[in-house]
């Protein structure tokens, strides 16, 4: 059985540098900010979440836009394995 990706190496390959610069990078810009802004960790923590939902939420909506059938494919995928999600969610929560 031989299973397709939905992405491209290239793609793949750029959303990994994307990463590792992001977790490369995040150590510095932490300690960079204790220091000069005198802000303490979990505030840091907590302004990294919400840049992050506000991104991750302008990405969605863009391609939820274009990606209709998208969108409503994944839905029905975790609403027929309802268990499946719970330990995925679970797994990334951890």
């Amino acid at each position: 059985m031989h299973a397709s990706s939905a992405l491209s190496v290239r793609q793949g390959v750029l959303y990994i540098v994307i990463a590792a610069t992001a977790w490369g990078t995040g150590g510095a810009v932490a300690a960079e900010l204790y220091d000069a802004g005198r802000i303490g960790p979990v505030a840091v923590s907590f302004w990294r979440f919400l840049t992050g939902l506000a991104l991750l939420m302008a990405v969605h909506l863009v391609r939820r836009s274009r990606r209709q059938e998208t969108a409503a494919s994944l839905r029905g995928t975790f609403t027929a394995n309802k268990l499946r999600c719970l330990v995925t969610g679970a797994g990334l929560a951890v």
